[in-house]
């Protein structure tokens, strides 16, 4: 898959308060290129990257479980809209501290990462709870679950993708998850570590 730099940092707590021990991160920028494998038959890579506010960092064993959902679907589709900063700390929302928890925006049909919203015609909504079901096997949604809203699918109000609950609060001081999806609640006792 690559070699990727291991950043360390002191952890945050909500409200990016420092923390006595570390945190080691990982520049999702490294994996600008992606994956392809020789045969051209896996691969994985961000369609693009969308973070005005650099939250370009991921917790190495939350990478590979991301990663292993995308090479599941051979997803080079994704739009990437960030975790963390560099520094652990979460912007723009409180969750996202220590690269555990970011934001991925929704699958279009057309495949290339654009924003998209949950009743946008062009959301792929099969391929999107394939990628849910696949975030979850490989350790995604497994204490709790990932962040979205209720929207109308083929006239059915009040619909929620799989492995995930509706988040949203009206402002002020709100928060919407029609335009992408949070991933959250990773189960770390899944991660067998594996050295030569």
């Amino acid at each position: 898959m690559g070699i990727f730099t291991v950043h360390v940092t002191k952890a945050m707590a909500r409200g990016n308060i420092p923390q006595a021990h570390n945190v080691e991160l990982i520049n999702v920028n490294e994996f600008e290129k992606g994956y392809i494998s020789s045969d051209g038959s896996v691969k994985a890579k961000f369609a693009t990257f969308n973070s005005d506010s650099h939250r370009w960092y991921i917790n190495p064993d939350c990478f590979a479980g991301l990663l292993g959902a995308m090479l599941e679907l051979n997803a080079d589709y994704l739009g990437f809209n960030g975790f963390s900063t560099h520094d652990a700390k979460s912007v723009q929302s409180k969750s996202h501290i220590n690269g555990v928890a970011g934001d991925l925006r929704y699958i279009s049909e057309n495949q290339n990462g654009e924003r998209t919203e949950l009743t946008d015609s062009f959301f792929d909504f099969k391929k999107q709870e394939e990628f849910n079901t696949a975030l979850y096997k490989f350790g995604w949604a497994r204490t709790s679950l990932m962040y979205s809203e209720y929207f109308t699918y083929k006239k059915h109000a009040n619909t929620l993708l799989k492995h995930t609950r509706h988040m949203r609060k009206d402002p002020p001081n709100g928060y919407r998850h029609h335009h992408h999806l949070h991933i959250c609640c990773f189960d770390f006792s899944l991660i067998i570590n594996v050295q030569d």
